[in-house]
Formats: C-alpha cells, structure tokens, sequence
C-alpha cells in the first residue's frame, strides 16, 4: 500500500465509489441523531434553567443552518467528484472500443494477402 494513500476511518479515499457511500452512511447516521440530539440539548438547557423558548428555537436554527451549508458544499463536491469519474470511464471505454476494433481489423486482415487488404 503507497504511503501517500488518504484514508478515512478505514475507507480508502481514492476508491471513490467506496468513498462516497462511506459519506452518504455518515450523513444517514447524522440524519437519524441530529434530531436527538437537538432534543437533548433542548432538554438540558430548559432543566438547567434557561426556560426562554426563544433560545431553544435559536439553537434549532443555527443548527439547522450550519448542516444545510456544509451539506451542500459536500453535495457540490460529490457532484463534481461523479462527473469526474464518469469522464474518466467513458474516456476508458473509448480508448477500449478502439482497441477492440483494431483487433478486429488484425484478425480481419491476418490470413488475407496484401492487395485485398482494407
């Protein structure tokens, strides 16, 4: 294994659909606590004292808004990371198919002389 290879709890960053389901758990799990944990601290703040719903709903809401950026920054650059990859196999395939075709051509011209060649 290179030395230079980025991993992540495990998940090897280069392996980029790994790498990506890997962030959609993350943000599976996140999406299945936040709202407890939203609760809890809501919770905790009205027992120790601070009963001002005000505050609860401001905590709610820069919550809310600090998910919603890096949400769609990370959204952004899956997005970008996907196109990147399907350039990258398309470019593949064609290089590919046109390697199949000149084999084709090979085995088409192999036993034939030359003056009926394509």
């Amino acid at each position: 294994m290179p030395g230079n290879v980025k991993k992540y709890f495990g998940v090897d960053a280069t392996d980029t659909p790994k790498f990506v389901i890997w962030q959609v758990k993350l943000w599976d799990r996140f999406a299945k606590i936040s709202p407890v944990l939203l609760v809890l601290v809501t919770t905790t703040l009205y027992m120790l004292g601070f009963r001002n719903w005000d505050l609860a709903f401001d905590t709610a809401i820069i919550m809310l808004g600090i998910v919603s950026i890096v949400w769609w920054f990370w959204m952004l650059y899956t997005i970008a990371l996907i196109a990147y990859v399907i350039d990258r196999s398309s470019t593949r395939l064609e290089d590919v198919l046109k390697d199949i075709k000149d084999v084709r051509d090979d085995i088409y011209n192999f036993d034939r002389p030359p003056d009926s060649q394509r």
